[in-house]
């Protein structure tokens, strides 16, 4: 296993341990692009197509950041917009870090 997927999965693990996840700038610019590109979805939309926004999403939450998320537009949805607010308030609660 090389060192970047080492890292990876280490961080991954460590992540799902706590109950607030922090992102980093780097995917909270990434999360926030993806969210401007797709519609909102109602929370109880499981439908996921196997391309478009909210795939793109589902991907970048489940396989890049290493996140657990129901398959469905708007589970992906929802966790991605909470996670850019919370980044977000965060920012604006300490503008300095």
């Amino acid at each position: 296993m090389n060192e970047a997927a080492l890292h990876f999965n280490a961080f991954a693990l460590i992540r799902r341990g706590y109950k607030v996840e922090e992102i980093t700038a780097e995917e909270y610019e990434q999360l926030s692009t993806l969210l401007a590109d797709v519609e909102q979805a109602d929370i109880d939309d499981i439908e996921l197509n196997d391309f478009g926004g909210h795939r793109d999403l589902y991907q970048m939450l489940t396989s890049k950041m290493g996140l657990s998320v129901k398959q469905g537009r708007g589970p992906v949805w929802h966790r991605a917009r909470d996670l850019v607010e919370r980044y977000e308030k965060n920012r604006s609660l300490n503008p300095l870090s």
